[in-house]
């Protein structure tokens, strides 16, 4: 026990002083699930040294690739036009410049996705979770552009701090219908602003009407 907490105590010197995970484990001989636990909340002092570190190593590794959900590496397409780097989306299958795509991982790799196309898949998952919630409002407005997803127990602001994005829609779309419907509900706009000022005055009593000309 004495040992293990002697290693610790490294551990944490040696990730201040801007070493990376691999050169503490080669060190001290411990799982990276170890230094992972021990290390969460330590703040490196040398950043510009580990910043090094790091860039020397996504140069060993090939600065083109991008990592798998695996951890691999796979080196993916690029071309230099006009000294402008062109990358290759795995989605849409096409190059386009470095600038079309987010950085991931810091600064050193590039999302596998383009923008236009993580947006669109963005878009693709919240239209199939309004459907899944039932595709239109109670007041019975159904342009989708104007739908929102409420939270019946007006935890919003809380859930989206661990929750948001593509990882709320495939939420939705992985629970059964029922029970999606008893903690979200699609609103319209007007709807929508509506049900968050009940939730504050539930004496409040109102009905919208959506007419559609």
């Amino acid at each position: 026990m004495k040992k293990l907490i002697d290693k610790q105590k490294q551990a944490i010197c040696l990730r201040k002083e801007g070493n990376t995970y691999s050169e503490i484990k080669s060190i001290l001989n411990v799982s990276k699930g170890s230094l992972s636990l021990w290390l969460k909340n330590v703040n490196i002092e040398n950043i510009e040294r580990y910043n090094e570190k790091i860039h020397d190593v996504n140069l060993k590794n090939n600065i083109n690739a991008i990592s798998t959900r695996k951890g691999k590496y796979i080196v993916r397409k690029t071309e230099l036009r006009d000294n402008i780097k062109f990358l290759y989306c795995y989605r849409c299958k096409e190059m386009k410049p470095e600038s079309k795509f987010h950085n991931r991982n810091g600064k050193f790799y590039k999302s596998s996705w383009c923008k236009e196309c993580l947006k669109s898949y963005l878009r693709e998952r919240w239209e199939l979770a309004i459907i899944h919630l039932g595709g239109k409002c109670a007041c019975g407005c159904d342009i989708i552009d104007v739908l929102e997803i409420h939270h019946k127990n007006g935890n919003g602001k809380e859930e989206r701090k661990t929750c948001k994005g593509v990882v709320f829609y495939n939420k939705i779309l992985r629970m059964p219908v029922e029970e999606a419907k008893k903690e979200y509900a699609v609103d319209c706009l007007t709807c929508h602003g509506a049900d968050h000022v009940i939730l504050k005055h539930p004496e409040i009593k109102y009905e919208i009407r959506f007419i559609k000309e």
